[in-house]
């Protein structure tokens, strides 16, 4: 049970990071900074709990490797991707896509780590797509979006499954899921100062300090997301733990309602494909 709700801890504090980007983003600032911004103090905030909490040894192990991958991955490119999702297409709609993650994760579960999830995994996929479809093809919205603004978050989604695995091959032999967070976000950190600030355009590193403000809150918020999903992966399969953590989905759509309500428009097929999507999570993953 402990693993379960540390699952869901870590998708209401998701959700939550969610808003409070977005928040930052209608205040002025630009997707990169909000990358930058977002990153690092997730990853000050994982480094400082792990200097105090954890034995420092445990940095020469193997498993140190794979989670400077997951962290180059995600949060490192996943997170640039679904950040410049989230500005195109809304919270809502970027969260939903989101969705497919644990579709990926389970197909690499079973390859890789010989994890069995039931046969409804079928069905599953036919909701997720359905969802995907009813969010593509939803119209007369005050946010101007294109299909192809899709791509973002469902690149994203791929990462994200890349990470769920490589995060719980890892954590099965080793018992550090706070310094594999922290290893991860610093990696994710460099990654983002290397290859995303030399190359940003002119102008978009405005900001302002309202948007530092909800973009540093974010990044604490995730820490603690990140910090309570590894731990989680630590305990439990993947299919196990990816079908509650992705409840993010419904969290973030309820809190955009209450919170952007001047930006986020919650139509009919918004607020019909996103359960769709949950319940073809469930579906795949739960069972």
């Amino acid at each position: 049970m402990l693993a379960q709700f540390l699952a869901l801890l870590g998708a209401v504090t998701f959700a939550v990071n969610h808003i409070l980007v977005k928040k930052g983003l209608l205040a002025g600032a630009t997707p990169t900074v909000c990358t930058l911004v977002n990153i690092t103090s997730n990853a000050v905030c994982l480094w400082i709990l792990a200097l105090f909490l954890t034995p420092l040894g445990a940095l020469a192990a193997p498993q140190s490797l794979i989670f400077i991958l997951v962290g180059i991955l995600v949060p490192g490119l996943a997170r640039i991707l679904f950040f410049t999702g989230m500005d195109r297409l809304g919270v809502s709609r970027a969260t939903a896509v989101i969705g497919a993650a644990p579709i990926f994760s389970t197909i690499v579960a079973m390859v890789a780590l010989r994890e069995r999830p039931d046969l409804l995994t079928a069905l599953g996929t036919l909701c997720v797509v359905g969802g995907l479809a009813g969010l593509s093809l939803e119209r007369h919205v005050r946010i101007t979006w294109k299909r192809s603004d899709l791509l973002f978050p469902l690149a994203s989604a791929l990462l994200f499954s890349a990470r769920d695995n490589l995060t719980r091959l890892a954590t099965r032999s080793w018992a550090y899921p706070l310094l594999g967070s922290a290893i991860a976000t610093g990696a994710a950190t460099f990654f983002v100062f290397l290859v995303n600030a030399p190359l940003a355009p002119a102008g978009s590193l405005r900001c302002n300090r309202t948007s530092f403000f909800f973009f540093a809150l974010s990044g604490i918020t995730s820490a603690v997301g990140y910090l309570c999903f590894y731990s989680a992966l630590s305990m439990a399969p993947v299919v196990r733990v990816a079908p509650l953590l992705y409840t993010i989905n419904i969290f973030s759509v309820i809190l955009s309602y209450f919170f952007l309500k001047d930006s986020e428009i919650l139509t009919l097929r918004v607020i019909l494909s996103a359960p769709v999507i949950f319940t073809g999570i469930l579906l795949v993953t739960a069972f």
